[in-house]
């Protein structure tokens, strides 16, 4: 299975999320907020999920 690599610039804070292209959103969401504190989660996590989910593979 391939995983993906992505880059986001989000309040500040430059994360690296590593998905595999099978993963639910939720899963997907979960990957992301794992590499945040959870002062930086707001709502454009929303916004930072859909920005990756439409970069192609």
């Amino acid at each position: 299975m391939h995983s993906h690599d992505f880059d986001y610039q989000l309040n500040e804070c430059t994360i690296r999320v590593s998905f595999h292209i099978d993963l639910t959103t939720e899963r997907l969401i979960q990957t992301i907020t794992d590499h945040m504190d959870i002062s930086q989660i707001t709502s454009n996590t929303l916004e930072a999920r859909n920005k990756i989910l439409n970069k192609s593979c």
